[in-house]
């Protein structure tokens, strides 16, 4: 896992477009799932209870939260609708953990109702969160090309260049040379924000292209994509 020490500080520009991608992705996890699931699916792709309440308080603001059943809570964001089901008997000890350390903070409002928010401090552990577990997305259809991300970073900025290479491959990316990555859908922005956060733009280049050789063959049982038929150019 890349060290944070490797990074810079993250911009607002930075900030903002690390919400946005974490707002798709709580809503794609909502609409693959029914409501009651949501924490769990959380928990399944490395948050526990305390980042959950993290990364739904960075994409909704201030949260509301109510015991609705015993052992369940229900957490609702500004809109009525965005309201989500955890089972947890220790939210209100969570709470007051998070609290201590100054990361959030939380009034209690009735005897089973919460209101949380994050303080300066829990917002920049909550992005720097949310930048550690950040994925690329998947389209649902694929378009038939290959995007293609190499870099020539200098040997003496030797820990940026191996820590960026661990990061392309956690966030979804498939190396096919050391400096050489692969991934099927569009990701530009998200390798742009990843190259500014290294301080690596100028040795970073994104391509679209197709495979004349065998690798794609390789790269589709990867991606679990069938190949792309192409277009006969006399219709």
């Amino acid at each position: 896992m890349p060290k944070i020490k490797y990074i810079k500080k993250l911009t607002q520009k930075q900030e903002m477009f690390i919400v946005h991608r974490l707002r798709e992705e709580w809503s794609a996890i909502e609409q693959a799932s029914a409501k009651h699931e949501l924490m769990e699916r959380a928990k399944l792709i490395g948050y526990n209870m305390g980042k959950s309440l993290f990364g739904l308080a960075l994409v909704i603001g201030v949260l509301t939260i109510a015991m609705v059943a015993p052992n369940v809570f229900a957490i609702f964001g500004k809109r009525k609708q965005e309201r989500y089901h955890c089972v947890s008997r220790d939210l209100p000890k969570t709470l007051r953990q998070g609290s201590s350390k100054k990361y959030w903070r939380y009034q209690q409002v009735t005897k089973n109702t919460f209101k949380f928010v994050l303080t300066p401090k829990g917002k920049k552990l909550a992005l720097r969160i949310a930048f550690q577990k950040f994925k690329l997305h998947r389209e649902p259809v694929w378009d038939g090309k290959w995007r293609l991300v190499i870099f020539d970073i200098p040997k003496k900025y030797s820990a940026i260049r191996d820590a960026l290479r661990r990061k392309l491959t956690m966030i979804g990316m498939c190396p096919i040379q050391k400096s050489v990555f692969v991934y099927p859908y569009d990701c530009t922005d998200e390798v742009k924000m990843l190259a500014e956060c290294y301080d690596a733009e100028s040795g970073i280049e994104i391509l679209e292209a197709r495979f004349l050789t065998d690798c794609d063959k390789k790269l589709l049982g990867i991606f679990k994509l069938k190949k792309k038929k192409l277009m006969n150019n006399n219709g």
